[in-house]
């Protein structure tokens, strides 16, 4: 019987070897191997608040006695600039995401009468925690021939035969969680092919390149728009119009539209305006696309 290993554990990809993080001073990784390992594996409440998978709360004290080392029986503890700049390199490199935490009474191990947003407590987002915690993604192939998790070849046909997508994957589970949120506008939407929804969303995060936790944020905002819950009602949908859906969600203004044709307000305008700057009104109005949106609806 195998002896169980207290604690957990969580997977760590071998192109870390290869990844800007391996060329830092060694307290980057330190503090980097600290993240993941406290990220949630799956969804709960921490310290009276809700983290989604790949979240968790914390402090900036708590990342400082973390990345401590100790010499002579001396600790040794990093300052809290120095956390903040390597916190800082994990959000430019798009590893992590940072939201400050403003509950009251929420311990900040800190001068308390510091008033900056270093010195609040903060969740921190591991970014594409689904596809990096995901031992799926590391099934190796050899010669075209089907492999084991770790990536030996497995020469037992009959363990081959199996589905692609277990129950517990990132991909059925955001089939499921758009399946749940389309249901929420139209809660007798029939029953899809799941099993071809995670195919989509398996081509999203493998080939279109896209993180798991920004698919689930644009399928919550895409049913609550008025326009978009009625129009993406299937994975393949919403991965046609992905692009399209986070240009509109960035919030960008669209173009100034043109005056009807035949109205006139256009002449008006021009005949009006001094000799100086008729020019520059003639160079504005440049015609612009009525209408941004795709007219369709769901087959």
């Amino acid at each position: 019987m195998h002896e169980t290993v207290p604690g957990g554990s969580f997977i760590i990809a071998r192109k870390l070897f290869l990844s800007p993080i391996w060329l830092k001073d060694p307290i980057y990784l330190k503090v980097w191997l600290w993240i993941i390992g406290h990220a949630s594996y799956e969804k709960r409440e921490m310290r009276e608040i809700e983290c989604e998978r790949g979240q968790f709360i914390t402090t900036y004290d708590e990342i400082i006695k973390a990345a401590s080392h100790y010499h002579n029986r001396a600790q040794t503890l990093p300052s809290l600039k120095k956390i903040r700049v390597i916190i800082g390199w994990f959000e430019s490199q798009v590893m992590i995401r940072t939201e400050a935490v403003k509950k009251p009474n929420f311990p900040t191990g800190a001068d308390t009468r510091a008033e900056t947003r270093a010195y609040l407590g903060i969740k921190i987002s591991v970014l594409n925690y689904y596809t990096y915690q995901n031992p799926e993604v590391y099934k190796g192939r050899h010669k075209g021939r089907p492999s084991v998790p770790q990536g030996q070849i497995n020469n037992n046909k009959e363990n081959n035969v199996r589905s692609r997508f277990v129950q517990s994957s990132i991909e059925l589970e955001l089939a499921a969680f758009l399946l749940k949120q389309i249901r929420k506008n139209k809660p007798d939407f029939k029953e899809p092919n799941l099993k071809a929804w995670a195919k989509e969303f398996e081509l999203m995060i493998r080939r279109d390149k896209r993180d798991p936790d920004r698919i689930r944020e644009v399928i919550s905002w895409v049913q609550d728009d008025p326009f978009w819950f009625k129009n993406i009602l299937s994975a393949a949908k919403l991965r046609k119009q992905f692009d399209r859906i986070e240009m509109e969600m960035s919030g960008k203004p669209k173009s100034p539209q043109p005056p009807p044709l035949g109205s006139g307000a256009g002449t008006k305008a021009k005949d009006s305006a001094a000799p100086g700057q008729r020019r520059e009104a003639e160079s504005e109005a440049i015609p612009c696309p009525a209408n941004l949106r795709p007219d369709f609806a769901e087959e």
